[in-house]
């Protein structure tokens, strides 16, 4: 694929990363440097990916409506927004590497634990982040990233579910690398109402400015913020992500069901196709969840898949057990 120009990266490009931590006030400066170098550490990442990848938009340090924080980064890709939270955590101890994992959620906040054990700063209020932007750009589906930046920590595995996904400095080129370069491109409507929330860095004793820019690249004049738009008929329709390992057609989903319901239908080899169906559906719903995605049609066939298993390995043990005693139940 050619690489595109920077007019086009200026275009689907907004805010500068690390712009609301630097304008914020009352934290530690230290912690100021950390926070600021993992969001820019996620931005080489997700930069690079939009060189790639036409498809895609990224505004950086945005502000929902109403709110005082921000949000690290707003990628848009696959039909869907993904809300990007950098942790540079401490990456490894004694020459040994740390590993992070989610071990409880309580209300609107996740704590995490590092090699077992709860670390200061190891509780993030990415629920309450999550179902605030959820409702500010519905239609739309909405799913939380938290990337470890440290190259050196580790995450893991189970850590992810359907709404948090956790991706290690590692895992995050190959889980952008995943995204279809052809998918839907996010609405104009939408592009325009994200661009003014976005934030470029402060200069030194100046005010914070509304005006959306993207270093390297030159960005168009300032842009005066307002309030959100209301959705309008062009959002209101949201292609499917294509995000590789979820990208499914309908057609396997309704396969996948079928063979179930199959199940029910021809007692005698019902097994077969119930097995076939429990397995397959299994298989692609630990994959979607790794997405934090989720199928009815999947979840349904499992329903149904798993009684239909049972009943036809039970009518067979039974049939065995007919045989050997001298009946012929199939006969």
């Amino acid at each position: 694929m050619t690489t595109p120009s920077p007019s086009h990266l200026a275009a689907r490009v907004f805010g500068t990363p690390g712009a609301g931590l630097a304008a914020a006030r009352g934290i530690a400066p230290s912690l100021v440097r950390v926070g600021i170098a993992g969001e820019r550490l996620l931005a080489s990442h997700t930069l690079a990916a939009l060189q790639r990848n036409l498809s895609m938009a990224l505004f950086f340090s945005l502000k929902p409506p109403g709110q005082r924080g921000d949000v690290d980064q707003l990628l848009w890709a696959g039909g869907q927004f993904w809300l990007m939270d950098a942790k540079h955590w401490k990456g490894s101890e004694h020459g040994r590497t740390l590993w992070y994992e989610i071990t409880s959620r309580e209300g609107d906040q996740l704590h995490f634990h590092r090699n077992g054990a709860p670390f200061k700063g190891g509780t993030v209020s990415t629920p309450k982040q999550l179902d605030l932007w959820r409702r500010y750009l519905s239609p739309h589906l909405v799913t939380s990233v938290i990337v470890l930046t440290n190259p050196e920590a580790g995450v893991r595995l189970g850590t992810s579910n359907r709404r948090t996904l956790v991706l290690s400095a590692g895992d995050l080129p190959r889980w952008l690398a995943g995204f279809r370069a052809d998918g839907p491109p996010l609405e104009q409507v939408w592009m325009d109402e994200l661009a003014r929330r976005a934030f470029e860095m402060p200069a030194a004793g100046a005010a914070r400015s509304a005006r959306p820019v993207a270093p390297p690249v030159v960005v168009p004049p300032p842009v005066p913020m307002s309030r959100p738009l209301a959705s309008t008929a062009a959002s209101a329709r949201v292609a499917a992500p294509t995000h590789a390992g979820s990208h499914l057609s309908p057609a396997v989903e309704w396969l996948v069901l079928a063979a179930a319901l199959l199940g029910w239908a021809v007692p005698s080899v019902g097994g077969v196709p119930a097995l076939i169906s429990v397995c397959t559906a299994s298989v692609l719903l630990k994959r979607r969840n790794r997405l934090g995605r989720r199928s009815r049609l999947l979840t349904t066939a499992l329903i149904i898949g798993w009684p239909a298993l049972v009943v036809n390995l039970a009518m067979h043990a039974t049939a065995i057990a007919l045989t050997i005693q001298g009946f012929t139940p199939y006969g």
